[in-house]
């Protein structure tokens, strides 16, 4: 993601097709360090929610993030994302590699 002629941030999406059918996931890092780095993460989650909705309609996008991470929560319910069900969260440990307990789960159909 560029932003002022400067890379910001790397972002990336996956379709991904189990028993229960086809999601989406994604993730992103920041390219530094930023002093407003909730701008930053505004700035990656509309790109991301704009590619997303253009490239995946129709389909689930499943979201995961550390429970500590009230900043991630508060940009994922305001983008449109909401708590997942208990087989959208056990379908997103499951590719994401990550303990239930330590994590929040989030969902939004494209």
């Amino acid at each position: 993601l560029w932003q002022n002629e400067k890379i910001v941030a790397f972002h990336w999406s996956k379709l991904i097709t189990d028993e229960h059918g086809s999601f989406v996931v994604t993730g992103w890092m920041p390219a530094g360090d930023f002093i407003n780095k909730f701008k930053v993460a505004g700035w990656v989650m509309q790109h991301q929610v704009e590619q997303v909705k253009k490239e995946f309609k129709g389909n689930l996008w499943l979201i995961t993030f550390n429970k500590k991470n009230s900043v991630a929560q508060f940009l994922n319910k305001k983008f449109g994302f909401s708590a997942a069900s208990d087989v959208s969260t056990f379908r997103a440990a499951k590719a994401f590699g990550v303990d239930e307990s330590n994590f929040v789960f989030m969902e939004m159909m494209i």
